[in-house]
């Protein structure tokens, strides 16, 4: 199993618990990291280049657009830009240095969502790309 899907499997079981250790890949060695700023249930999550991205989700207000993103070599959590619209139980991936989250449920009553978007982390800017035929 690769670190990074390591690495994203431990932080997916630790969401709801806002706190988690993560695989140093410098020394092999699993080391703590602080808790999320934003407690939440049903996020997504992606690594990409030393970082995890923790997306949508429910919150204790109500479903997210909110973004957050673990810098795994200092521990340092940075909100970055909501995503356009808030989303839970999306699927999100890294390819190319970008995130793209894809699908979800737009309401807690479970209404499908076919919009795929992409995450540009440099730009820190969300772009809409083409939606899938179905929901």
């Amino acid at each position: 199993m690769k670190k990074s899907t390591l690495i994203l499997l431990v932080l997916t079981l630790c969401l709801s618990l806002r706190t988690g250790p993560v695989l140093a890949e410098e020394t092999g060695y699993w080391k703590s990291m602080p808790p999320a700023p934003t407690p939440r249930t049903e996020a997504s999550a992606a690594p990409l280049d030393g970082k995890i991205y923790i997306v949508g989700g429910f919150t204790p207000t109500g479903i997210a657009n909110k973004v957050e993103e673990l810098d795994t070599r200092t521990g340092t959590w940075t909100e970055r830009s909501p995503m356009p619209r808030p989303l839970h139980h999306t699927s999100v991936t890294a390819v190319g240095g970008k995130l793209y989250v894809i699908g979800g449920f737009s309401t807690g009553m479970w209404t499908p969502v076919n919009a795929t978007y992409e995450y540009d982390p440099v730009k820190d800017s969300w772009t809409e790309k083409a939606h899938m035929p179905t929901a």
